[in-house]
């Protein structure tokens, strides 16, 4: 007896999403605009075509890159062989951030707080981007495709700009994909500070001070003595080894052999967070928070849920973890009074603070 069955229909694809219609991308814009503007760039406009170009490579990663952490393939390359391969999309990739947490304005300010993801964003030459969002298969996937008929800076660029306030004080939390910091130490380290110039430097020297003139240490990464053998133009990067202090004015000095340039800026006040006020509407800010740690989970190793906060978590990086927990049994603050100052990043409905270094944090008797 023959039985007649029926297959039921498979799902389409997601398609992407493009221009303003991507989540985040009208903040996302703003934000990128705000630092070209204080680094003394005009402003860059959201163009179709580049959006359309972002979107095939979007795609195409969709297809293919089922999980960024553990694929071999290069994300910022698109091979014919494989399905989703387009001209427009390959072309975009090359050049392309590429971000796969949150929305578009996460994955912008994320870009920013970067060395390497930071130097399309502010260059002269680019005058058009492209946004566009796809669900990949365990997170989203952001692509930004840039344009580039401006004309160069004549200028150096300098971020943060001078005079700037609000700076952020650590490097972006989940590091960068070509670590700049010497032993991959990206995640507990300060706010990147670039200087572009329109031709090379020669004998550069790069330095940081605080507001009583204590020169902060830094990592310096220049065209004669790169971190690393990613490209990164006519750009002298100071990398503090340290978390900024909030609110504080920093002042920055690059010299060469062709002159010196010193300008200063200021970081980010702390917000300070009611307990119960959600920490979702704190995105991407510095914030303060005074409580009491929950129980962690058994596989939450260095996550600790916050009572005051229901599903948030102090993420204590291992650095600030020897210090408050010298066992490595996160149980040992379980109950515990706490004041934490950190970055508040929202990822799926769930707000983590991240503490890097030990002054972050404090633990009252």
């Amino acid at each position: 007896m023959l039985v007649a069955c029926t297959v039921p229909p498979t799902a389409p694809p997601p398609s992407p999403h493009l221009g303003l219609d991507a989540p985040g991308a009208a903040a996302g814009l703003a934000r990128l605009n705000g630092a070209r503007t204080a680094a003394g760039l005009p402003p860059v406009e959201l163009d179709d075509a580049r959006s359309q170009a972002a979107a095939a490579h979007a795609s195409y990663l969709r297809q293919n890159v089922p999980d960024r952490r553990t694929t071999t393939l290069d994300v910022h390359t698109e091979l014919p062989t494989l399905p989703g391969w387009t001209p427009e999309g390959a072309a975009a990739a090359a050049t392309a951030d590429i971000g796969w947490r949150g929305d578009l304005f996460l994955a912008v300010d994320s870009w920013l707080g970067t060395l390497y993801h930071r130097l399309p964003l502010l260059a002269g030459r680019v005058d058009r981007v492209g946004f566009a969002t796809v669900q990949g298969a365990t997170s989203p996937i952001h692509v930004l495709a840039f344009g580039t008929g401006g004309q160069p800076a004549l200028q150096p660029v300098l971020y943060p700009g001078d005079g700037e306030a609000d700076v952020p004080i650590n490097f972006t939390s989940s590091g960068e994909s070509t670590d700049p910091v010497p032993g991959g130490a990206a995640q507990g380290v300060g706010f990147p500070i670039t200087a572009g110039f329109p031709a090379a430097l020669t004998q550069v020297k790069g330095s940081l001070q605080d507001a009583a003139g204590t020169a902060v240490p830094c990592h310096v990464s220049d065209p004669e003595h790169p971190a690393t053998e990613h490209p990164q133009g006519n750009t002298i990067c100071l990398i503090p080894k340290d978390v900024l202090a909030p609110a504080t004015r920093y002042t920055a000095t690059v010299t060469a052999a062709s002159g010196t340039w010193r300008w200063t800026f200021t970081t980010t006040q702390p917000e300070r967070v009611p307990a119960g006020e959600a920490l979702a509407g704190h995105n991407r800010r510095l914030v303060t928070l005074q409580g009491h740690f929950g129980t962690p989970h058994d596989n939450a190793y260095l996550a600790l849920p916050l009572v005051e906060w229901p599903g948030s978590f102090v993420i204590i990086q291992h650095d600030a973890w020897r210090k408050f927990a010298a066992a490595g049994f996160p149980a040992t603050l379980a109950g515990r009074a706490f004041e934490a100052s950190g970055v508040v990043d929202v990822d799926e409905g769930v707000a983590l603070v991240s503490v890097f270094s030990p002054g972050q944090m404090s633990l009252p008797d």
